[in-house]
């Protein structure tokens, strides 16, 4: 057992180091670290996009989950944003997806927009 113990004391402590110093994410395609802030990611990464469930009766009102680096439980989102590239009809097909049980992939930000927090679509993930 100590044999173990000295195997992964190095390990455990480079996790501390890395927690105490700030967070990187490593994306699965091999890209570079993502830096994570407090609100997620600082820059647009990868997300899975999934309906909350939450339905309200004023807006704005969290009716998106967004689950990515930084974020693997997930955060809230009351509304997408399509950047101006993003044909109408593609705009539609993701909207459905959303509410599918696999949801949708995209790349993009998580950001405030006046009092709310949107999900700005940059592309698609396949």
């Amino acid at each position: 057992m100590p044999r173990l113990l000295t195997r992964f004391f190095p390990l455990a402590l480079g996790v501390l180091a890395l927690g105490a110093c700030g967070t990187t994410a490593f994306s699965d395609d091999g890209d570079d670290g993502i830096v994570c802030g407090e609100d997620g990611p600082q820059g647009a990464a990868d997300f899975q996009i999934t309906d909350s469930g939450i339905r309200c009766e004023v807006a704005p009102c969290p009716v998106y989950q967004v689950s990515g680096p930084c974020t693997p439980e997930g955060s809230t989102v009351s509304r997408l944003v399509f950047v101006d590239s993003v044909p109408e009809a593609r705009r539609q097909r993701a909207l459905e997806l959303v509410r599918t049980p696999r949801g949708l992939r995209a790349h993009g930000t998580v950001r405030s927009l006046g009092d709310e927090r949107v999900f700005e679509v940059e592309s698609f993930v396949e």
